[in-house]
């Protein structure tokens, strides 16, 4: 019987640990397996004879992922040029502490956020930085 009691509390465990477990980014980006990184690009199609034909191609994306499937880098792009792009820094512990982020001159956006946590481990603020100006909001 206590066999038994013990098998069944180590599979609820087993069970309750694996559906814990939260997806990385770039699981949670539909790929498997050890994904570098991943380019997208527009291809415009033309026909010649009546085939299809590749014509124009533009970079569209680019991600980046570290080993453990953290998002590393995330760049869009419009004409060749950058629209946007975010660096991702991770702490030791893999908690994401900060995002810096490149964008066109026409964008208001937050040049880098800092993020904070308490000491549970929750997040607690992300704080936006403007180049010029320094920290201008804060978010909880």
């Amino acid at each position: 019987m206590l066999k038994k009691l013990w098998l069944a509390g180590f599979a609820f465990f087993f069970a309750f640990s694996i559906q814990a477990q939260e997806k990385t980014d770039r699981e949670k980006t539909g790929l498997t397996g050890s994904v570098k990184s991943v380019r997208d690009f527009e291809v415009e199609i033309n026909f010649k004879n009546g085939k299809p034909v590749e014509g124009k191609k533009t970079l569209d994306s680019v991600e980046t992922f570290d080993i453990s499937g953290r998002r590393l880098t995330n760049y869009s792009y419009s004409d060749g040029e950058v629209l946007t792009g975010d660096t991702l820094i991770y702490d030791g512990k893999g908690k994401l502490i900060e995002k810096r982020t490149e964008h066109s001159q026409y964008s208001y956006l937050c040049d880098k956020y800092v993020y904070v946590y308490d000491q549970n481990g929750k997040l607690s603020e992300e704080v936006c930085h403007l180049k010029d100006k320094g920290a201008v909001g804060k978010y909880i």
